[in-house]
């Protein structure tokens, strides 16, 4: 079986450069790349289409984004030795690196962050660590305060809510673009991150624990159980906006890059191997871009014991029973 262990190479400052084929300009500045430049319409369609569109087009028609956030490394490792033990080990192990580090620890209601902060209450100093999370007028994280405030409280760590519910979303997202990547992306999880971390890089803890990973290669999604296994219920799924909205946007039809390069990946079938690379090649991969922008431009560390090489090659290795 194929595994797959998702790298991203970034300039040094941080940021995916554009280039233009037609006038080979590079720039990290995708409003100078689109001044005097058709906006690309099949991009937006793909940006609205979707929340991490397959492709690597932006908003300035012709200028492409040059980090190869398609290309993933493909591992071979037919036989996982990723036992209960070694699991403990790789992340306790990273979590006991941290003493004597101020360290905060995003915070949700889910298992993985749960665990990191459980484990942080029992090999940290408990005064040197935080729990943080977010109140905003949408859906999420807002939802899960309550029991990401019993986990701190059961880890015995300060838990801290920011409130983002009276930002200026326009103001915020343009701040964030300089911020971070330096180009518009499109998941919105993005932008609440990058509101947590500039509040905690004004505090002392700027090594920031996250719990990325484990959904991603132990199939823990909604849309890797059984019944997402074919096109129609597996592309409505990671479609972010509806197509009759589209539609009304969009009067004379646009072709869409990003659906053709759906089809294509998902040419031999929506097996559950192929959701969960689907998943490294957008969703993965975005965040990589980010955690790197963000880490420069705010001065702060992320950790993520999830991402841990090993744990990923063989986690994704782990039986297709054990993983649905």
């Amino acid at each position: 079986m194929t595994s797959l262990c998702a790298k991203t190479t970034l300039s040094e400052e941080g940021r995916a450069p554009f280039f233009s084929d037609d006038c080979g300009t590079i720039s990290h500045d995708w409003k100078k790349l689109s001044s005097g430049k058709p906006v690309d319409l099949s991009y937006l369609n793909d940006y609205l289409r979707y929340q991490t569109p397959l492709t690597q087009d932006t908003f300035a028609k012709g200028v492409t984004v040059s980090d190869p956030k398609l290309d993933v490394v493909l591992c071979q490792n037919p036989s996982s030795t990723l036992t209960q033990s070694k699991f403990r080990d790789i992340i306790e192990g990273y979590i006991s690196s941290l003493k004597g580090k101020k360290v905060a620890f995003h915070l949700s209601g889910g298992l993985d962050s749960g665990l990191l902060v459980l484990l942080a209450g029992r090999l940290l100093d408990k005064e040197d660590c935080i729990a943080v999370s977010c109140r905003t007028l949408g859906s999420g994280a807002s939802d899960e305060l309550e029991t990401a405030q019993k986990i701190a409280t059961q880890a015995g760590i300060k838990f801290e809510v920011f409130d983002f519910t009276e930002i200026d979303l326009f103001v915020s997202a343009e701040e964030f673009i300089q911020h971070g990547p330096g180009y518009p992306l499109t998941h919105p999880s993005h932008l609440t991150r990058y509101l947590i971390d500039k509040k905690l890089s004004e505090t002392p803890y700027k090594t920031i624990v996250t719990g990325r990973g484990p959904d991603e290669v132990l199939g823990g999604y909604a849309w890797h159980s059984k019944e997402f296994n074919d096109f129609e219920t597996h592309h409505k799924r990671v479609q972010a906006t509806p197509q009759v909205f589209l539609d009304q946007l969009f009067k004379v039809p646009v072709k869409s890059k990003a659906f053709k390069n759906y089809q294509s990946h998902f040419k031999g079938g929506h097996d559950l191997n192929t959701r969960m690379e689907y998943d490294l090649k957008s969703i993965f991969l975005h965040w990589d871009i980010i955690d790197a922008a963000l880490s420069q431009s705010l001065g702060v560390e992320y950790i993520s014991p999830f991402l841990d090489e090993t744990f990923l090659s063989e986690a994704i290795n782990l039986p297709e029973k054990l993983r649905t």
